[in-house]
């Protein structure tokens, strides 16, 4: 069957690519393996546009909140649910520094209507130095809001449940085939699945672990309260407490120092005697290295592109994201520099050189990767349809620091830099793209090249 797109993952970000292209009429696939881990199912779903550590908005922030609050109020109108609420969230001041900061912020006309100062009395909390209001603040039911989406789409056998497998995608007559049915586009919300995607884990995307308590408590205000960590009351008695953030710790499982480090953060706002823990979650949050959103066309493959690296604040940030990548494809509206991929492939044109470092997680190891400006070179196409042409070569060299068999054969102790070299060769957009890689190795040397028109 012809569908006008592939959807891949079905967390925040592929059910607002869904829901906004059933709005648009346009026909499309979601696939989804349905993981009980990831950052979306274990989200708490506040939504606002305050940085609270430096009381500053966020990036765009006030841009993002006014068209997502529009986008999940429609959802409420919708499905009939209300699956998206105003709340309040006070912010508890940790010393005075910070309370006359959040004073002057509240005098700004920036921050009119988005932060207060609260005036009222808060049982049970020590709130010495005074607390503060983020007017501007919602939630979002992240859980409900998937459910949802995935039974308004099961209604018309979209949705897939399935592991995507990349080895299986077929690009024919510049259409995607995929098991059976044909695509015109193809959009990845796959989150830190996207490191074992063949077609994007290239870009620099860091795992950000995030580990969260459910408490029993009489005492917890019924208001969502921040202070370094946040509490957000759910029913009677039951909050949320979160949240840890880590990109070195990468074991899928829940871990005891969270838990000791968010009920010692809870602590210094409220005694936590009689506050009784009834569970624990985690979830990898997917950010990038420069802290912006991942957002594109692949650099080689037409009509593929990503939406991804929002980290805690997809919520806030996907629905506009989401309209904004649509409105390139379909009216080449340019994308935001700030968070358009090809900037990972523009430094090497704007700079000359491939000098970085990055810090990967490939799913199975965690590692420093080191790329280094070798020189500029001409190759010849000494395969049919390989590349030919100028070329700058970039040595890579990896430093392992944890993870599965550190120590192979395979892998040399000690790299040199030459030992594996990538060329990079301009496309028809005048980008930089890999077109060759050569690893010198103990039994002989590897050439991996780039073919045209093969995905």
């Amino acid at each position: 069957m012809n569908y006008d797109f592939l959807i891949v993952g079905q967390g925040i970000t592929g059910s607002i690519v869904a829901l906004q292209l059933k709005k648009n009429s346009k026909k499309f696939k979601l696939i989804d393996e349905q993981s009980q881990n990831t950052s979306s199912k274990v989200a708490t779903g506040i939504v606002h546009p305050i940085s609270l550590k430096r009381c500053n908005l966020t990036w765009r922030g006030r841009e993002f909140y006014e068209f997502s609050d529009s986008f999940y109020k429609e959802i409420n109108f919708e499905s009939n649910i209300e699956l998206y609420k105003p709340y309040k969230l006070l912010r508890i001041f940790t010393s005075f520094e910070e309370q006359n900061n959040w004073i002057g912020k509240t005098n700004n006309e920036i921050y009119k209507n988005i932060l207060s100062l609260n005036n009222r009395e808060l049982d049970n909390l020590k709130d010495w130095c005074g607390s503060g209001v983020v007017e501007l603040c919602s939630r979002l039911s992240v859980n409900e809001f998937l459910a949802y989406v995935s039974a308004s789409i099961l209604k018309s056998n979209c949705l897939v449940k399935d592991v995507f497998k990349a080895n299986e995608l077929k690009l024919i007559n510049n259409k995607f085939h995929y098991k059976g049915d044909t695509y015109s586009y193809i959009i990845m919300c796959e989150g830190v699945n996207a490191l074992k995607n063949p077609m994007f884990n290239y870009l620099p995307l860091i795992p950000n672990k995030g580990e969260l308590l459910k408490v029993f408590s009489t005492i917890l205000p019924s208001e969502i309260i921040n202070c370094g960590i946040f509490s957000l009351p759910e029913t009677k008695n039951i909050f949320t407490i979160g949240s840890t953030y880590s990109n070195k710790d990468l074991n899928p499982n829940i871990s005891t120092d969270a838990k000791e480090y968010l009920m010692k953060k809870l602590n210094k706002i409220i005694e936590i005697d009689g506050i009784e823990i009834m569970d624990q979650k985690f979830g990898f949050r997917p950010t990038s290295l420069d802290r912006k959103p991942l957002v594109g066309e692949h650099p080689i493959i037409k009509n593929l592109f990503t939406v991804n690296g929002m980290g805690s604040k997809a919520i806030l940030m996907a629905p506009l994201l989401v309209r904004e990548l649509l409105d390139y494809i379909y009216q080449k509206n340019p994308l935001d520099s700030m968070i358009n991929i090809n900037r990972f492939s523009k430094k090497i044109n704007d700079e000359n050189t491939c000098d970085h470092n990055f810090k990967v997680f490939d799913g199975r190891r965690r590692y420093d990767l080191e790329i280094k400006m070798i020189g500029n070179s001409t190759i010849d196409n000494d395969r049919p349809k390989s590349y030919k042409g100028n070329v700058l070569i970039c040595g890579l060299r990896v430093f392992p620091i944890g993870g599965h068999r550190l120590k192979t054969k395979w892998k040399p102790s000690e790299d040199k830099i030459s030992d594996i070299k990538v060329f990079f060769g301009k496309n028809q957009n005048k980008d930089f793209v890999p077109v060759r890689v050569q690893i010198e190795r103990w039994f002989g040397t590897v050439v991996i090249r780039l073919i045209r028109k093969i995905l």
